[in-house]
């Protein structure tokens, strides 16, 4: 298992990801765009 909480991303001014969070099961298969 994975588990990510609270993940947050700027570039510049931009902010791209506030306060995210993701978890992924054993077996699952995951992708991010």
């Amino acid at each position: 298992m994975l588990s990510v909480e609270a993940v947050s991303k700027t570039f510049g001014g931009v902010q791209a990801l506030r306060n995210a969070s993701l978890t992924c099961e054993a077996g699952e298969i995951l992708g991010l765009i």
